[in-house]
């Protein structure tokens, strides 16, 4: 059975019954419940009862006990699907009028599709990504149409979908088999209509099991790639893992305690969630045509970088996570993500500005242009801002003659450190310096005024 068709960007309900997984073989207390998940915001379980008693052994009321923040609960729906909720909590009780009581508890991870005994049950061996702007960065047409006739009157339509190359790439840390596969969805509405969807899924096979903060970890890593080419926060829109569990629907024990693939969609608020829109290929800082054949060996140097860069990485992409962070925040994020780029690639005990000259002067010529006109003024102007924002006597001195940045020209500067951001992560994965000169003036994403204090 296939888990469910929805997506993180769904609303959803589940009718069923829920539990407390019990300790010992004993048979749990099963209560009606519905499950609602609204996308990005929370997924909550109402109970028509309680995991607790309503009272104590001397009739005092409590607030769930135990049960207050229940590390798993188990539940099956109406139809049959097995779930479980991680990391949930008691948020309300209702009392009725007919003696009767109604729970509420919010769970931060759901996962259907089986039953498991606590994180570390978790272990995926393959994972299935679904994410945003993949299908417009590769940018290929998979359909072809055709008009049946019959003489000169069109009698029909002939549509011809054609799966594009799958990309397979062998990671050696961590052992994982990365593919790129295309596929087709159709939804048909009665005798209405029919819609075909091309999409591209992320598949990443691996060599161990993979825990849940393993699971997560590797997704993040390849949001993080993805994000870097497109330009845009690429989200995800679904999350399939492929675990070995017990059969919860089997007839019999024997069947029950035998172990089989199953697959499991995971459900959790992303941060700052928001829909994608749609992005054509030339506009995005480097879609896959750009990159063509050296794209295998851009990733493998993606997930060679992340042992010295992976910090970098999340304090510079969480800019593009959070569509709504203060500018002096986001000034912070950009020159750290500079300063601890230059740090862990070039090393040495160095000031601030030696950081930002250093990696400045590693730019061509025509790459360096397009984010200041004197390097000397634009170094001094980040500093002085920087050490204004972080140092508690604040920074310049009052007879400095460097104005710390404000308003506008803050912005300004932040989108130059965004920019110097993008081009030293690109040639650092090993993208020639013409193709990333060529991209960044071309695909419109980036200001190309270069700063002037």
């Amino acid at each position: 059975m296939i888990p469910t068709t929805h997506t993180l960007y769904d609303d959803f309900t589940y009718k069923g019954k829920f539990w407390l997984p019990t300790k010992d073989a004993s048979e749990p207390q099963k209560i009606d419940g519905i499950l609602r998940a609204t996308a990005g915001k929370h997924i909550a379980l109402e109970l028509f009862g309680d995991f607790v008693p309503l009272a104590d052994k001397d009739g005092s009321i409590g607030d769930g006990g135990e049960a207050g923040k229940p590390p798993l609960i188990h539940g099956q729906t109406d139809d049959g699907r097995t779930l479980t909720l991680f990391d949930s909590f008691y948020t309300n009780r209702h009392y009725g009028g007919a003696c009767h009581v109604r729970s509420e508890y919010t769970s931060n991870l759901c996962i259907v599709g089986a039953w498991f005994d606590g994180d570390d049950d978790v272990q995926f061996h393959e994972l299935e990504l679904r994410l945003t702007h993949l299908e417009g960065w590769m940018d290929v047409d998979p359909f072809k149409g055709e008009n049946l006739k019959n003489g000169e009157e069109v009698v029909g339509l002939t549509v011809t979908y054609t799966d594009p190359p799958t990309i397979t790439v062998v990671i050696p840390d961590p052992q994982v088999t990365f593919k790129l596969v295309g596929g087709l969805e159709s939804h048909t509405r009665r005798n209405l209509q029919v819609v075909l969807d091309h999409r591209l899924d992320v598949s990443l096979t691996s060599a161990a099991p993979l825990s849940l903060e393993a699971t997560f970890k590797l997704m993040a890593n390849v949001q993080q790639f993805f994000t870097l080419l497109v330009g845009e926060q690429v989200f995800l829109r679904k999350l399939r893992g492929w675990a070995k569990v017990r059969n919860a629907n089997a007839l019999t024990k024997s069947g029950q305690q035998k172990l089989h693939d199953a697959p499991c969609d995971v459900f959790f608020n992303q941060f700052d969630l928001r829909e994608a829109k749609e992005l054509m290929a030339h506009r995005m800082t480097v879609p896959y045509k750009a990159l063509g054949t050296n794209f295998p060996q851009t990733l493998l140097n993606w997930f060679a970088s992340l042992s010295k860069l992976g910090p970098v990485y999340n304090v510079f992409f969480a800019t593009y996570r959070a569509s709504r962070m203060f500018t002096e925040t986001n000034f912070m994020h950009l020159s750290q993500s500079v300063e601890s780029f230059d740090r862990q690639v070039n090393g040495g005990d160095i000031y601030l500005r030696d950081r930002i000259k250093r990696v400045l002067g590693s730019l061509m010529t025509e790459q360096r242009d397009l984010i200041c006109v004197d390097v000397n003024k634009f170094t001094e102007a980040v500093v002085a801002t920087r050490n204004n924002l972080t140092h508690v006597k604040g920074e310049p001195a009052p007879g400095a003659t460097t104005k710390v940045l404000r308003d506008d020209q803050l912005h300004h500067a932040s989108k130059k450190l965004e920019f110097l951001m993008v081009m030293l992560l690109l040639k650092h994965l090993g993208l020639a310096s013409d193709l990333i000169l060529q991209r960044v003036q071309n695909c419109q994403r980036f200001d190309l005024d270069p700063f002037t204090a």
